[in-house]
């Protein structure tokens, strides 16, 4: 299916690069004005510079795409990764355990804010669903620099961003109906994410 996006205007945050560059240009490339958002950061939220904006946008223009100020669909994919750490000291007891054995989980405040979306996406599905607005929830999988720092190089290849980006388009399209959901989206494979309330003889009721 070709899908069309004459007329419309795009906002994709963190759109210099990675999984929102590749965003911006199959938007612009099926015919969506689109509004490339890049405070030029580095991964952990400092500095500040238009030139990952300023470089996607010439990549636009050069093929014939549209850049303007407002927008019908919003891309949420920003996000910086500050390494917060969480740590455990475990000091020697009585029971020989080694000193100042340390753990650190390195992960708790980025699960806690991707959960947070995931909240946040569903309570707007509900709210928009009278106005005709849907919002859903993508995880990727996908090699850019924040992942760079975290997976081997030949994964950070094999997992290219582009295999994201016809999700977003298609949960972006106003053919697409989907309101409320969550999905997982790399490597050219695709998943949708499903609940259920089970009750059993006994229990109040297990999600799983």
């Amino acid at each position: 299916m070709s899908l069309s996006f004459e007329g419309r205007v795009v906002l994709i945050t963190g759109s210099g690069g990675g999984l929102g560059r590749e965003y911006a240009l199959a938007f612009a490339e099926r015919g969506a004005s689109v509004v490339v958002n890049d405070l030029g950061v580095d991964i952990k939220g400092g500095g500040k510079s238009s030139a990952a904006a300023d470089k996607v946008v010439e990549e636009i223009r050069a093929k014939g795409g549209k850049a303007v100020a407002n927008y019908d669909v919003v891309v949420n994919n920003a996000g910086p990764d500050p390494q917060s750490s969480l740590e455990r000291r475990l000091l020697r007891d009585s029971s020989g355990m080694e000193p100042h054995e340390k753990t650190k989980v390195w992960q708790a405040n980025y699960s806690a804010a991707k959960l947070g979306m995931l909240g946040l996406s569903n309570t707007l599905a509900i709210e928009g669903r009278s106005y005709n607005i849907h919002c859903n929830t993508l995880a990727p999988v996908a090699g850019s620099r924040l992942t760079e720092t975290v997976m081997t190089p030949e994964l950070v290849a094999s997992l290219k961003p582009e295999y994201v980006a016809p999700m977003v388009l298609w949960l972006c399209h106003e053919q697409c109906q989907e309101t409320g959901a969550l999905f997982e989206a790399g490597a050219g494979w695709i998943g949708k994410c499903e609940y259920c309330i089970v009750f059993l003889p006994g229990t109040v009721g297990m999600h799983l």
